[in-house]
């Protein structure tokens, strides 16, 4: 039976598997939140903040201390939930049982950043999440257990809550077999894989939509998985520029009517909707996205 454990993360993911480790009544020896948590709560809660409100003991989620504190309290098992660095051979090695990652993606498909993002954008209607085991690769280890999620028509921030929260009912379905060391491991099969790195996107493409001709200028469906990718309130929207004015595009809907013929980008209709809010209908490639959006403060 596994007993002495770690946990190094952030956000509610990693408060949700530390509150079932706890319930198990696992060891917790310590936990590492990512550097960026200041303890304050912002549009997730903080995993520094709750872990202090718990009394749990807190170090540093950089590697060399990482490296000390697993070999200074003899840590069994360290489990990696949202966290944000690749963790090297040296730390992987020096781990008894091992490190157990939580990924937002049925692997081997989508490993890497920003899964539910990239999943979105390629039209994916099902989704997964993922529990595995951490290796020298990024997210090729082995497979413990997987769960499938529906994301057909969800924008972005809709999808990451549902994997966040099929997440830790994954965990919750798993520790047991996990602790007790009876758990399954499957291997990948690289040959399945896909991956994507920051360099797969121009981020920056996100920020405005300048050119409404080529950006328009594809099918309806692609336009409107593209736009869901990037809707995350309210920390991201796509920005659209019409006429010298940005706006926020808060949702979008494709309208699967033939194009008449109209050049895509033109904007058809502005249509006025409740509050600070104005609707648009622009013409695609093969017919019409409506858009809903607000002027950027």
């Amino acid at each position: 039976m596994i007993k002495r454990v770690a946990v190094c993360g952030q956000k509610e993911i990693a408060i949700g598997c530390t509150s079932i480790l706890l319930e198990k009544n696992a060891e917790v020896v310590f936990v590492a939140p990512n550097s960026s948590d200041t303890g304050t709560d912002t549009l997730q809660p903080s995993f520094r903040k709750w872990a202090e409100g718990r009394k749990l003991r807190i170090t540093g989620s950089d590697h060399s201390t990482l490296k000390k504190e697993i070999k200074e309290q003899n840590i069994d098992l360290l489990f990696s939930v949202y966290y944000d660095k690749i963790l090297k051979k040296d730390l992987i090695t020096s781990l008894p049982k091992g490190i157990v990652n939580i990924h937002l993606s049925e692997l081997p498909r989508y490993r890497g950043i920003a899964p539910v993002t990239f999943a979105i954008m390629n039209g994916e209607e099902e989704h997964g999440v993922s529990l595995h085991y951490i290796d020298e690769g990024v997210d090729r280890g082995d497979v413990i257990a997987q769960r499938k999620i529906n994301i057909k028509d969800l924008n972005a921030n809709e999808a990451f809550n549902l994997a966040t929260k099929e997440c830790i009912e994954l965990f919750k379905d798993s520790i047991d077999d996990i602790l007790k060391g009876t758990n399954k491991r499957t291997r990948q099969d690289n040959s399945k894989a896909l991956y994507y790195s920051y360099k797969s996107i121009d981020w920056s493409s996100i920020h405005i939509i300048e050119n409404n001709n080529l950006f328009f200028n594809r099918d309806t469906r692609s336009v409107y998985n593209w736009l869901r990718a990037f809707i995350f309130p309210p920390l991201q929207y796509p920005l659209l520029r019409l006429e010298n004015i940005a706006y926020e595009i808060h949702r979008s809907e494709p309208v699967y009517e033939h194009n008449n013929f109209e050049k895509p980008g033109t904007v058809i209709r502005i249509e006025t909707l409740d509050g600070e809010f104005i609707g648009a209908v622009i013409a695609t490639h093969d017919g019409y996205i409506r858009l809903k959006m607000k002027k950027k403060a």
